[in-house]
């Protein structure tokens, strides 16, 4: 299996950084997608707070007056296959 270099495409659907709402709540639904692992599960946090997923799949965030900070994470799994090494190597063997 080659290496997986790619990084996920990170969505958020709504949202976009540094923008101006009037609401004290708003709702979005995100998404991370993986060349090799496919969708990645998410979480969100808000001000420090961590935000549960709704039954529906939306994040509904409430808002603080202000400048409100959120960051997304996104999980996914890695399998680390085991390797052969050689049972003499040069380096090791040098008297």
């Amino acid at each position: 299996m080659p290496p997986d270099n790619a990084h996920p495409v990170i969505s958020a659907d709504e949202l976009e950084d540094g923008m101006t709402v009037s609401e004290k709540s708003i709702s979005f639904n995100t998404e991370a997608i993986d060349e090799v692992d496919g969708e990645a599960t998410s979480s969100v946090m808000v001000n420090g707070e961590t935000i549960d997923i709704q039954s529906d799949g939306l994040f509904e965030v409430q808002l603080e007056e202000g400048t409100n900070q959120m960051v997304f994470m996104f999980q996914v799994s890695i399998t680390i296959l085991p390797t052969r090494f050689p049972l003499f190597s040069p380096l090791l063997c040098l008297v």
